[in-house]
């Protein structure tokens, strides 16, 4: 035997089983892989169906991100104004949502005017009112995108319970921002 080779040596009937056992293998994984995309009611997935799935599936994401920022952007609101905590907030926002599916344009640029509203009001240069005005615009728009697209994910969007007992974002039987005081 040469050098820097490993020779195995099989008989035929360990091998057919060795095979077998992988074909059954590899079937038990494409059966689970095919069970967990297999639409209801159960039929043969087109490549346009495949497609439309990913492409609702990447809406929801990027739904679902904006409406968890809008929920950290109503936890600022709650808190007394932190301009650095603003800004990060405020850019982290842009920065995410530079871009996407175009379908969510609309709902990207209000994110963002959201965003920039926060962080206006918490460096001075905008009223209170008007920040919390901008959030809740963003949320009722996120709410009524998700409600478009089913919302069969089970996200709540961008509930929050502050520690003082007050809600933030949408839900909670409100469908606005509020507070029993601003800061």
């Amino acid at each position: 035997m040469e050098e820097g080779y490993l020779e195995i040596r099989l008989s035929r009937g360990v091998f057919w089983w060795i095979l077998a056992g992988a074909i059954l293998l590899a079937l038990i994984g494409l059966g689970l892989l095919g069970s967990l995309h297999t639409p209801e009611p159960a039929r043969v997935i087109w490549w346009t169906d495949w497609t439309a799935w990913k492409v609702e599936r990447q809406y929801r994401k990027e739904l679902a991100q904006m409406q968890k920022d809008l929920g950290e952007l109503a936890g600022i609101l709650q808190d007394r104004p932190d301009p650095v905590r603003a800004e990060l907030a405020a850019t982290r926002m842009e920065q995410r949502h530079a871009s996407g599916l175009g379908l969510l344009e609309g709902q990207r640029e209000v994110a963002v005017v959201a965003a920039q509203a926060v962080r206006d009001w918490a460096a001075g240069y905008e009223k209170y009112d008007v920040a919390v005005q901008a959030v809740n615009e963003a949320i009722e728009i996120m709410e009524m995108s998700e409600h478009h697209a089913g919302g069969s994910d089970g996200s709540k969007g961008a509930q929050e319970k502050a520690g003082d007992g007050s809600a933030t974002g949408a839900g909670a039987g409100a469908d606005e921002v509020w507070w029993a005081d601003g800061p």
